[in-house]
């Protein structure tokens, strides 16, 4: 295993598209993307979806 945002990134070289859930929980209501959400998009190989449950 790993840091979420390095085990991402290093499967977005070899998946496509890379799955990231958004759990929707956290202290700022309304924010779209979560920090790992948000640098998986930033810091991927391939296309992201960024999902919530």
């Amino acid at each position: 295993m790993g840091e979420p945002l390095t085990v991402l990134e290093e499967q977005s070289r070899v998946v496509d598209p890379v799955v990231a859930g958004h759990r929707g929980h956290g202290g700022f209501t309304g924010l779209l993307l979560g920090s790992v959400g948000q640098a998986v998009l930033h810091h991927a190989h391939s296309p992201v979806a960024v999902v919530r449950g």
